[in-house]
């Protein structure tokens, strides 16, 4: 199956301590209300670490829930030593006979597991680290250059 994710420019988690939050996103309105994936991440320069990969039928509500309902997650988030916090958003463009609904479970679990091989701290699980094995390879290059060095698989 080939599934087609179309993603929106960062949204930008700001403090929102006024409004007795953690963190609020200022252009929550621009986020659609269709199926999709969404990663709440750090930024240094260029690079991107994903923190937490959720998914959601309706990526607005589902968010909107993170951010005020989700206190143990969003301090989580904030506790990280470095970086600027933001949220990325992935829209589903289903295609014909595609189910929203298998299709997220199928998309979410292939980030959390592209996530773990580059951030082993990745915050799914309820909010906690993820418990995961590391495998590293060595001796023969090719398969290095075809798994890379260390590998990460949930436990």
């Amino acid at each position: 199956m080939e599934i087609e994710i179309y993603w929106h420019k960062p949204y930008e988690l700001v403090d929102g301590s006024d409004n007795g939050l953690t963190y609020e996103c200022n252009r929550i309105g621009d986020i659609p209300e269709a199926a999709g994936v969404y990663v709440f991440a750090r930024r240094f320069g260029k690079k991107v670490i994903p923190l937490y990969v959720g998914k959601s039928e309706n990526l607005r509500t589902r968010i909107q829930q993170q951010l005020t309902g989700n206190v143990k997650l969003m301090n989580k988030v904030w506790a990280e030593p470095r970086g600027k916090r933001e949220l990325l958003v992935g829209e589903l463009c289903l295609k014909p006979k595609q189910n929203a609904s298998d299709v997220i479970k199928i998309v979410e679990k292939a980030f959390i597991e592209h996530a773990l091989n580059n951030n082993p701290l990745l915050l799914n699980e309820k909010g906690t680290k993820i418990p995961s094995h590391r495998v590293v390879s060595s001796g023969n290059r090719e398969i290095s250059n075809l798994f890379g060095k260390t590998l990460r698989v949930k436990r």
